[in-house]
């Protein structure tokens, strides 16, 4: 925040707060000021890291006085590393540009090794793992740059951009007229999107113009759509739950709130439009709400355009396993009826354990084996809410559909057997009320439901009932208010 930028601004450079030799990040008020060159010495000795106390150096030679006895032994730190050339890896190499940097900043200091930095790189085993351990960004762009004094730089730039994916390793291929390797590298990351995932997700986001070194629009699509569901089943499997969580929000980011998939079904040919939207009727876990107004494009350009799963040849998805629709107002009724089990529910059944324990022979306590009982079950509760709220989607009321029934919509139809006018509100299942008529989307009888227009005649059956319907008219429906999901989490626990 700009409140932060600023305390820290004022921390730094007034002679009023000092910092402490061995907490980098704990200033105390002086009795008496404390000079620059004295704080930012303090601020070198707290840093337990090499690149940290580099940082401290950096801005020793940019704010301090270099002439300082504070600054010669700062200095003789990290020149130190320049000495010991037996083996090369990232701290030398990192201390070889960062004493040039200083040299050219501070004329009169000599750089501390006369090697070239191409004698040093020419002992490193992997390139990649040791610019990824560079762990600053200025000290890896002075690599690049220094990197174009080796035979054959631009190959070694294709093999460090899947560890630090960046423009400048791309406009610095091009600039000198290796467009054929950028076009290489691009297709390697596109094709191989399952091991490169972090830098197709860089590229699909940051670079334009794909097309000019040969990858389709449709194939970006694709292998994001494939991505997607990767990542699903990932979560689904418990497999780097961190990462690829991260993979995902980022993936269904560029396919939906950058408008790609959609602004590509509005223009492709029905071809590729049925290639698209089969295989992203495929990913389980996507909002169902999204696939469903995919669907309405799709079928306001083709309206005969019929619907195929691969996975299960029906038109319509029987069932959504991974994935749902539910209003923000549920949601944050769901958040605060977790945030209840675990403040208050689960706290105060410990101490109903406790002192159940307290009355001895728990062989036959009755109260500590309930007390027991209802742990578990809080706690089968707390899991199982924190396992919806992870697959829930928050349905945007603003760009609800009315040309198809679908989550969010308001139909009336009639009933072809007795005549009378009947109508449905399709929400979620956090939200259904049958006796308001407020149907599931999930529901059998939501489901049969789903996709149909006005004026479409529906026959079908549940539990051996037979409906038949005529669908009257499809209307947005109201946004739920958040006092009747309030209500219903008090209610519960009472």
């Amino acid at each position: 925040t700009t409140w932060s930028t600023e305390a820290k601004k004022i921390l730094k450079t007034d002679s009023s707060f000092g910092n402490l030799p061995d907490q980098v990040d704990v200033y105390e008020v002086r009795e008496k000021p404390i000079t620059v060159e004295e704080k930012l010495y303090n601020q070198f000795k707290a840093e337990k890291t090499f690149y940290g106390k580099l940082k401290a150096i950096r801005e020793f030679v940019v704010d301090g006085d270099p002439e300082s006895d504070f600054f010669v032994e700062m200095y003789g730190y990290v020149s130190a590393f320049t000495k010991n050339l037996s083996s090369i890896n990232d701290q030398v190499i990192s201390a070889w540009l960062f004493t040039r940097w200083v040299s050219k900043k501070l004329p009169y200091l000599a750089q501390a090794t006369g090697r070239a930095f191409v004698e040093l790189v020419a002992e490193v085993e992997d390139m990649a793992v040791l610019f990824n351990d560079i762990q600053d960004t200025e000290l890896r762009k002075d690599f690049l740059d220094h990197l174009k004094e080796v035979k054959d730089w631009n190959r070694i730039y294709i093999s460090l951009f899947p560890v630090y994916p960046n423009k400048y390793i791309v406009e610095q291929l091009v600039r000198f007229h290796h467009e054929d390797d950028v076009k290489e590298l691009l297709l390697n990351i596109v094709e191989r999107f399952k091991e490169n995932r972090n830098s197709f997700i860089w590229v699909v986001k940051n670079l334009e113009n794909m097309e000019e070194f040969g990858i389709s629009n449709e194939k970006i699509i694709i292998s994001l759509i494939h991505l997607l569901d990767i990542t699903y089943r990932e979560i689904d499997n418990k497999q780097d739950m961190s990462n690829n969580r991260k993979y995902n929000r980022n993936t269904e980011s560029l396919l939906i709130k950058e408008s790609r998939i959609e602004n590509f079904l509005k223009t492709a040919n029905v071809d590729s439009v049925t290639r698209v939207i089969g295989l992203l009727g495929d990913v389980r876990g996507f909002n169902p709400g999204e696939l469903q107004r995919m669907k309405n494009i799709v079928l306001e350009r083709f309206p005969d355009f019929k619907f195929f799963s691969s996975e299960s040849g029906s038109i319509e998805r029987e069932s959504i396993s991974r994935g749902l629709i539910v209003s923000e107002a549920a949601y944050r009724a769901k958040q605060k009826e977790l945030k209840y089990i675990i403040e208050v529910e689960i706290p105060r059944n410990s101490k109903e354990i406790g002192a159940a324990i307290e009355l001895g022979d728990l062989k036959e306590n009755a109260e500590y084996k309930a007390g027991k009982e209802k742990q578990e079950l809080l706690n089968i509760a707390a899991s199982k809410l924190k396992e919806d709220l992870d697959r829930a989607h928050i349905f945007n009321f603003s760009e609800a559909d009315n040309t198809r029934v679908s989550y969010g919509t308001v139909l009336t139809m009639k009933d072809n057997k007795s005549g009378e006018e009947e109508t449905f509100t399709i929400l979620g299942p956090w939200e259904s009320n049958p006796d308001q008529k407020v149907i599931s989307y999930l529901s059998p009888f939501g489901k049969a439901l789903l996709g149909s227009k006005k004026g479409d005649s529906l026959q079908f059956e549940i539990n051996e009932r037979k409906y038949d319907y005529e669908l009257l008219s499809v209307e947005i429906a109201e946004e739920p208010s958040e006092f009747a999901h309030e209500e219903q989490v008090r209610v519960e626990f009472e």
